[in-house]
């Protein structure tokens, strides 16, 4: 329920306020079934993790005007917002990820931890 930005899950509305969705083109959705695990890559092609599709749905991009103003930092500040107006996809697909473990970044890989280190640190730190 994008408008109440949550999610349902055994009927108790949990909030959610960046739905994660994954944009494609009309032809590709129609490729793409429930049950289907498919690849995702970054932008150099490289393997990050996979989606296991539970849903394709058609991409209402008038709904997300409005939350544009509210979810800057996500969307973009207008004109950037405007990718949404200019990207070709139309259909929204979604379902289970699985994200690969990623290399460290040579500077900053200390700094950078999963969400599982994160709560280990606060544990840890109190």
């Amino acid at each position: 329920m994008l408008d109440e930005e949550v999610i349902v899950r055994d009927a108790r509305s949990i909030a959610w306020t960046i739905p994660l969705a994954f944009p494609v083109t009309a032809e590709r959705a129609k490729e793409l079934r429930p049950g289907q695990t498919v690849a995702l890559v970054n932008e150099k092609n490289e393997l990050v993790g996979d989606l296991a599709v539970t849903r394709r749905l058609r991409w209402d991009k008038a709904a997300l005007r409005p939350l544009r103003l509210r979810h800057r930092a996500v969307l973009g500040p207008p004109p950037a917002g405007a990718w949404l107006e200019k990207d070709p996809s139309t259909h929204l697909v979604g379902g289970e990820v699985r994200v690969l473990p990623q290399p460290k970044h040579p500077e900053y890989g200390q700094f950078i931890l999963s969400p599982p280190q994160t709560r280990t640190t606060f544990r840890d730190r109190g």
